[in-house]
Formats: C-alpha cells, sequence, structure tokens
C-alpha cells in the first residue's frame, strides 16, 4: 500500500554513492523532493525521470531527484563490491552531465543497505518495478507513482495536478 498524500515523509539519512554526500529529508528541506526506488534490471527509470524533470526543473535547488536501491538482499560481506558498482555509476552518470555542473547535486545515488529506507516508503517491489515518491517542500507526500514511465505523473503531483495517488 502506497503513501497516502498529504502524510509526513518518513524520515531517512544515508551516505550518497559517488559524492559521499549525506542526503536526508532534512537536507532536502525547502525544495521538492522525487525518491525513485528501484533496483538494477529498472535502473534506466531513474534516468528518463531525471532528463523529463530537469528540462522543467534545471536547478538542483529547485527539486532534489535520488535514485534509492534496495540492497538489504545483499550480503555484508558484498557491501564492498556493491558500492564499487554504485560509486561506477554515480561516475557514468556524471560523465553525461553538462560541463559546469556538479555532479553531487544532479546524482544523486542512495544505497539502502539494510531496506529500512523502501520499508517506510513501502516500495518493496521496486527492485521488478520502479516506485517514485514525491514529497513537497515541507516534507508532505505529495504522491506516489508505480511503473517504469513515472515523469509524467510526478510532474502532474509537483505541480499540483492529479497524477500520484
Amino acid at each position: 500500500m502506497a503513501l497516502s498524500p498529504g502524510t509526513l515523509a518518513p524520515f531517512f539519512s544515508t551516505i550518497a554513492s559517488g559524492s559521499g554526500r549525506r542526503v536526508s529529508l532534512r537536507s532536502c528541506a525547502g525544495r521538492p523532493l522525487v525518491l525513485v526506488f528501484h533496483g538494477r534490471e529498472n535502473a534506466e527509470v531513474v534516468q528518463r525521470v531525471n532528463r523529463a524533470l530537469r528540462e522543467r526543473y534545471p536547478r538542483a535547488e529547485e527539486l532534489t531527484v535520488a535514485s534509492v536501491i534496495d540492497l538489504s538482499f545483499v550480503p555484508p560481506l558484498y557491501w564492498g563490491v556493491a558500492s564499487m558498482e554504485l560509486d561506477r555509476a554515480f561516475r557514468q552518470a556524471a560523465a553525461e552531465l553538462p560541463d559546469g555542473v556538479d555532479p553531487k547535486d544532479y546524482v544523486v545515488i542512495l544505497p539502502d543497505w539494510t531496506g529500512s529506507t523502501t520499508r517506510k516508503y513501502r516500495a518493496r517491489g521496486a527492485r521488478h518495478e520502479a516506485v517514485s515518491v514525491v514529497v513537497d517542500a515541507d516534507s508532505t507526500v505529495l504522491g506516489t507513482v508505480e511503473g517504469d514511465d513515472p515523469a509524467e505523473p510526478i510532474l502532474a503531483a509537483l505541480e499540483g495536478r492529479s497524477g500520484g495517488r
């Protein structure tokens, strides 16, 4: 069951892969936040979402888009290998950005090592079908969108049109 619009978004805090930046609900306060929960099989969803949202919200301070990957199935013994893969994904995404853009502001990859953020945001099936949660500048959930083409419903939620649940 998805988070209901109008509810307060659950707290989370984690270190972003690649940038080493601490990202939390509190650090994103004051601007909308889109959390795209996904797995390796559907990672391209967050790329499509980022492209679509950045056309409308080009400046990092207007909107944070974060990729959240549930890694609770990865044994701790392999966390180092998984971390290297996420850092590689960060570098790849950063290389696609225009010159002069700070990658840590635009490429936000959040490893969810224990699955706690994924559970709090009710996105447990995201490895197979992406789940996007839209949060406003005051940390209130605007909507949840499931599926591999969430950009338009996310934009609708951000702009106050119906689109998320």
